[in-house]
């Protein structure tokens, strides 16, 4: 298999575990692919149950054989009498509205020594920064937010979590190249990823990673 960053991640954290990915779907045409975050998750822990609000999308994993129910995370009730030893949510926290009940949801489903992980765009990435200079738009249409460290740390201190781990991710690869070959868009998107692997590959840290990542746990004894 082709380097991946965001599998070596996942595999780290979910490796021989009981996981719970939030917003498992992501773009409907990889349901199922080789290079599908879910699937690898399905592959290297001892069990996952992915949660989307894509009914397209838990239908097609169904089908496929993975468990899957069509919630919205911001919103979730008690999904498993023992509770996940990983809360695991790859750009997903972008796209959300209700903090507090999205941490409400992952509180009600994490172990009390259970681990969230989140992936999301890192702010201050440096071809992030130039497009804002240029005014181009630097993320999808549909995302509501941006964060750093310190306020994505904030926003969980406030919601009852301790921050454990902080690093940043590479967020492309070769793999990530010949996908984008596969199941080709436009030329701007092509061009945007190879542009990613060079950019990451000169530049080390926090400018020339696209991706930031949270490990946090629960606060207990005074939880929000």
């Amino acid at each position: 298999m082709l380097f991946r960053h965001k599998f070596e991640l996942a595999e780290r954290f979910c490796l021989g575990k009981v996981v719970l990915d939030l917003g498992c779907v992501g773009r409907l045409e990889m349901v199922g692919e080789p290079e599908w975050l879910h699937r690898r998750i399905a592959e290297v822990s001892d069990y996952v149950l992915g949660v989307d609000e894509n009914r397209s999308g838990i239908v097609k994993m169904r089908s496929l054989g993975y468990f899957a129910v069509e919630r919205n995370v911001q919103n979730l009730g008690v999904l498993g009498s023992e509770g996940f030893e990983v809360v695991y949510a790859s750009a997903l926290i972008e796209h959300l509205t209700n903090f507090d009940g999205f941490f409400r949801s992952v509180k009600n489903n994490l172990k009390e020594d259970g681990r969230l992980v989140l992936v999301t765009q890192n702010v201050h990435f440096i071809l992030r920064g130039m497009k804002i200079l240029l005014r181009e738009r630097t993320s999808s249409p549909d995302h509501t937010c941006w964060f750093d460290v310190e306020t994505l740390s904030k926003l969980l201190v406030l919601c009852g979590f301790e921050v454990v781990e902080v690093r940043f991710l590479k967020v492309e690869g070769l793999a990530d190249i010949w996908n984008e070959v596969r199941h080709f868009r436009s030329l701007r998107a092509l061009g945007g990823r190879v542009l990613t692997l060079v950019v990451e590959t000169v530049i080390p840290g926090e400018l020339g990673r696209g991706d930031l990542v949270v490990v946090a746990k629960r606060r207990l004894g005074n939880e929000a």
